[in-house]
């Protein structure tokens, strides 16, 4: 394939991949298929363009993560849920500060009722 070819190919695929990320003023685009495969104007099934899923893999036949790995997973876990547990003791506390201060804002009020003539 000459060099010319190849240019113009890149160039009408450039086109279809501005298409495709364009924004629609009528609606909901994301219906509309544009093709993005190898060939002149997107035509064609070689390659797919960027927006392919690529490979599914399968964890059940994955050796998964090391044992060292793990550890560093479980400890990072914990650090996480320890922040998270103190975050909400924080909340919780400044909750029943205000719901207390409510309380006493609403006795004081009432008095301040009872006790105008």
């Amino acid at each position: 394939m000459s060099d010319d070819m190849k240019k113009s190919i890149a160039e009408s695929k450039k086109d279809g991949v501005k298409l495709a990320q364009r924004v629609g003023t009528a609606g909901n685009s994301a219906d509309i298929h544009v093709m993005q495969g190898e060939g002149k104007d997107g035509v064609g099934a070689v390659g797919g363009g960027g927006g392919s899923l690529g490979s599914i893999s399968l964890p059940l036949f994955s050796r998964g993560k090391s044992r060292e790995q793990r550890m560093r997973d479980s400890v990072i876990d914990a650090e996480i849920r320890a922040g998270l547990a103190r975050s909400a003791a924080i909340i919780k506390a400044r909750r029943d500060s205000v719901l207390a201060d409510s309380i006493r804002a609403d006795s004081l009020r009432k008095v301040a009722q009872l006790r105008k003539p």
